[in-house]
């Protein structure tokens, strides 16, 4: 079967993709936390569309604690004009092609 992708929920998608790099930053937050408590010298930094970077132990754990908010915050933002565009743009180029099978019978 061949399905024709016309249209993408731009509040949804955006959504489910920006709590999904909100997960992994929450994952390399905690690295950074474990990295603090045993001592390791890190730079703690953000680097997603803006770039923050900070010194000292009380901004490394501030940055930290704020870095999955501004990743789910600036994700939404960035991945809803992607979607927006892509809605636009199918208007006048098509949308993406998907070529879908059964697996079972496909073996």
């Amino acid at each position: 079967m061949e399905y024709e992708l016309k249209k993408i929920d731009v509040k949804q998608s955006a959504k489910v993709l920006a709590a999904v790099a909100l997960i992994i930053n929450l994952f390399i937050s905690v690295f950074g936390f474990i990295a603090l408590v045993f001592g390791v010298q890190t730079t703690v930094s953000f680097d997603y569309i803006i770039s923050i970077s900070v010194q000292g132990l009380v901004w490394k754990i501030g940055l930290l604690l704020l870095s999955p908010i501004l990743m789910f915050i600036l994700a939404y933002l960035s991945f809803a004009v992607v979607f927006l565009l892509y809605n636009y743009v199918v208007k006048y180029t098509g949308g993406l092609k998907l070529h879908w099978v059964n697996a079972d019978n496909d073996a």
